[in-house]
């Protein structure tokens, strides 16, 4: 039957359709709440594939084979040729009066004779075969209608805006696998509804906000995100097997997906956090003043390397940076980002840091050979205080300094707090020979001070070490002159060295403790969902310490849990729901929020729930009046 033919029987059924040509030609037809795409290299093609789609099972579509010759899912002999079948079975079902079951079990009866099973060694069986339609792009194509295509991509903008300040912590890998497991669901929407114009402008903006993710964080190049880019050039450039046979954009989503299932099991069998990265344990002690860190490296990049929220200017290629800021300045400044990693409250402007060393290091330079060793996930080594020379008690220490020397200058240490207790504190923060000449005038106190009182204030591991160090005390200040403009005049000198902790100064603020005392008001007695892949019964102690939840409600986010847990929300068991699923369970994540939205109930996405994540998402989630500045 012609094109003409077969459009007008589907109009008689309510339905329409139309065709769009780019090579190949593709038909969308609509109509009763469905919608079908098919493809082909003409209209005839085009329309015959969309319809065979309107036909899921075996039995429609042969019914649909006798009806108009569409369709080859059918059972040949083998030897038997494909179209003689093809003319028998269409025969067989035009006939006005088809076997009921009794009939065809008499006749098999009476072709088989006796019944019983005829020896056929030698003989060559009638095998059954499936023969598959032809593959080309539009035969895996997802089959949605348009209200639900548009319903997923709207979770799928939620879930990039809200997981964002996560996904910048991860590795480049699972960056680049994310975002092109995003982009694949959104394009697997936009190739299954190619006529749907708004459609097609939300897949366009997901690309376009993707793309500026990788312009700041430069984890490298993602091909999917490119409008002419094909299924089998993403497959391409992540090195897949046979990335030719990837011809639509829903099985590049599946494998992405299955491949980050993947290198998540695999890093956390090494060790790895969860964000893929080796170095947690060099992250600690955390740096002594975040802020002032982070502000520091960026003002130090920016400088060589232009504004990092901006995309890099080829005038400020390597080369001139090294020039003006040697390759061991940029190293340190790796490494401080990369301490930084665990402990930074501003994620989006540190994810724009380590994107301008990233791509300092893609220049090629091999002056900054080093540098890709230092960004390397897999780095693990001594702590990253350690390696940059940094004492994270560097202010606690100057703290107590000056309030030694202070009691010393204008107070009475033999009273107060008694010399035992000034002596074995004063140890820990002078050498000998500093402590004789700041206690010049106080010589024959110190003289007279016996051993066992020092020894009773300490503990006894540290009572070898304080004998010594009290034994040459008393020897230096025997060396020395009794002359107290001198002892006065060291101890002026020593103030002015730590003059900048004054005696007014607050301690630095733990920004990490900021953040959680500011959301603590709206998780304190409310009633939690915290759903995650893992069992971690320390960190469901910790969040309910910390955010002193009235009750943290523990779930796996199974498929035979999920509905439960939707049903749940919509009858508001909970007053907050937290997803630590990762990057993983699309499905799961639609479903919950989803089922929050309904119910006007915040769904927070946590990553793998660390406590930080959680109070940031928290914090995310609060008007904006409330917020941290």
């Amino acid at each position: 039957m012609s094109v003409d033919g077969k459009g007008a029987w589907l109009q008689d059924l309510g339905y329409r359709f139309g065709f769009r040509r780019n090579t190949w030609v593709e038909c969308l037809v609509t109509g009763r709440g469905e919608g079908w795409c098919g493809a082909g290299w003409t209209e005839a093609e085009a329309l015959d594939d969309a319809i065979e789609k309107m036909f899921p099972s075996y039995a429609s579509r042969t019914l649909l084979q006798a009806r108009f010759g569409i369709g080859q899912s059918i059972e040949v002999l083998e030897g038997t040729p494909e179209s003689e079948v093809a003319i028998d079975v269409a025969v067989e079902l035009a006939a006005d009066s088809p076997s009921t079951c009794e009939e065809s079990g008499a006749s098999a009866e009476e072709s088989s004779g006796s019944g019983e099973i005829e020896d056929t060694e030698g003989v060559l069986e009638a095998v059954p075969v499936s023969v598959p339609p032809p593959r080309h792009p539009a035969a895996l194509t997802r089959r949605v209608l348009p209200n639900e295509a548009l319903e997923e991509l709207a979770d799928l903008e939620r879930t990039i805006l809200t997981t964002k300040n996560e996904l910048v912590f991860a590795t480049a890998e699972r960056q680049r696998l994310v975002m092109l497991s995003w982009i694949a669901q959104a394009r697997s929407l936009g190739e299954a509804l190619p006529s749907i114009d708004k459609v097609g402008r939300i897949v366009g903006r997901i690309a376009t906000t993707l793309g500026g993710y990788c312009k700041s964080w430069w984890p490298g190049s993602v091909r999917a995100l490119q409008q002419a880019a094909t299924p089998s050039d993403a497959a391409a450039e992540f090195e897949w097997e046979r990335p030719h046979e990837f011809l639509s954009w829903a099985e590049v989503a599946e494998r992405a997906d299955r491949i980050l299932n993947e290198r998540i099991e695999e890093d956390e069998e090494r060790g790895y956090d969860e964000y893929g990265w080796a170095d947690e344990k060099a992250s600690y002690p955390p740096p002594p003043d975040v802020v002032s860190l982070q502000t520091e490296v960026r003002h130090q990049l920016e400088a060589h390397a232009g504004p990092v929220g901006e995309p890099p200017s080829l005038d400020r290629a390597a080369d001139r940076m090294i020039s003006a800021y040697r390759s061991s300045g940029i190293l340190a400044l790796a490494r401080k980002t990369r301490w930084l990693r665990r402990w930074t409250t501003e994620p989006m402007e540190w994810g724009a840091l380590i994107g301008r060393l990233r791509w300092l290091s893609y220049q090629g330079d091999h002056r900054l050979r080093a540098l890709g060793s230092v960004l390397s996930p897999e780095r693990r080594g001594l702590p990253w205080a350690y390696v940059l020379g940094v004492d994270p008690n560097k202010r606690e220490k100057q703290r107590a300094r000056r309030k030694l020397l202070e009691t010393l200058s204008v107070g009475d240490p033999g009273k107060d707090p008694g010399w035992p207790a000034w002596l074995v504190s004063a140890f820990d923060h002078f050498e000998t020979r500093r402590m004789a000449r700041l206690l010049g005038r106080r010589a024959e106190e110190i003289r007279s001070i016996e051993e066992d009182a020092l020894l009773g204030v300490v503990d006894p591991d540290q009572r070898r070490r304080t004998r010594s160090r009290l034994k040459k005390l008393k020897e230096a200040l025997a060396d020395l002159p009794l002359d107290e403009e001198s002892a006065s005049f060291e101890l002026e000198a020593e103030l002015s060295k730590v003059q900048d902790i004054t005696q007014d100064e607050e301690p630095t603020t733990d920004p990490h403790e900021a953040l959680r005392a500011k959301v603590l008001s709206h998780t304190k007695g409310r009633r939690a969902l915290f759903v995650s892949n893992r069992n971690d019964p320390d960190l469901k102690s910790r969040l309910v310490g910390e955010l002193e939840f009235e009750e943290l409600e523990w779930s796996d986010g199974s498929v035979r849990r999920s509905e439960a847990l939707a049903e749940a929300i919509r009858k508001k068991r909970f007053d907050l729901v937290l997803l630590a699923t990762g990057f993983q369970s699309h499905k799961l994540d639609n479903l919950l929020s989803r089922a929050c939205r309904s119910s006007d109930i915040p769904f927070l996405r946590v990553n793998r729930g660390r406590p930080l994540a959680v109070y940031q998402a928290i914090e995310r989630s609060l008007p904006s009046a409330d917020r941290c500045e």
